[in-house]
């Protein structure tokens, strides 16, 4: 869920020292289809499994993205769900998705079966390599057929785990985007599959 600090069944909640809020959740079932918009791709909502997944198309290589209408969120946290992701994870302060172009404008935190990192969109993509107090900013996560991931998006401080939710795994600190909606990416090579993300 998203509380001040949690989104996507996804999750997501706010960020408060004293009180935590659901912002939103979505378990992909299809039920909440409507409240987010597809910039890029060919997406599945729900299926035998109930997760978020892409449909690849032949000799393309596809980003794919989905953004949260809410475009105001400042601090909070995301929770969810990674099923044979590959190549793929979270956007988190997204301002401006462009239909049909890989660009949101906000921050993403991904992995590409061999690190976990951060990233910045703005006007172009760039790794953010300014690791946080707890945790470097690049990290080694080998492929894993299931995770649980947490991001914690607090001031210029954004704060991964997975599967561990005491241990920082990767973290950065930036300041460019300071509130925006909540998304998922996946690269899906033709002929792959892109796993599913679920219970946001």
């Amino acid at each position: 869920s998203i509380a001040m600090a949690s989104l996507l069944s996804c999750s997501v909640l706010a960020a408060s020292a004293q009180e935590r809020e659901v912002l939103f959740e979505d378990n992909f079932d299809g039920s909440k289809k409507s409240s987010w918009t597809e910039f890029w791709g060919d997406w599945d909502f729900g299926g035998a499994d109930n997760g978020l997944s892409v449909a690849t198309t032949a000799g393309k290589t596809l980003p794919k993205i989905i953004t949260g209408l809410n475009q105001d969120w400042q601090h909070y946290e995301i929770e969810v769900d990674l099923e044979g992701v590959s190549n793929g994870g979270v956007i988190f302060r997204s301002n401006n998705p462009v239909t049909g172009f890989d660009g949101f404008d906000g921050y993403y935190v991904g992995y590409d079966s061999k690190y976990a990192f951060f990233g910045i969109d703005q006007n172009g993509w760039k790794t953010i390599n300014k690791g946080g107090a707890l945790a470097g900013a690049t990290r080694e996560l080998k492929y894993k057929e299931s995770m649980h991931w947490k991001i914690v998006v607090q001031g210029d401080t954004f704060t991964a785990y997975v599967d561990d939710m005491n241990t920082p795994f990767v973290q950065v600190q930036d300041g460019t985007y300071a509130q925006g909606g909540v998304g998922v990416r996946f690269h899906v090579l033709a002929g792959d599959t892109s796993g599913s993300v679920k219970n946001l």
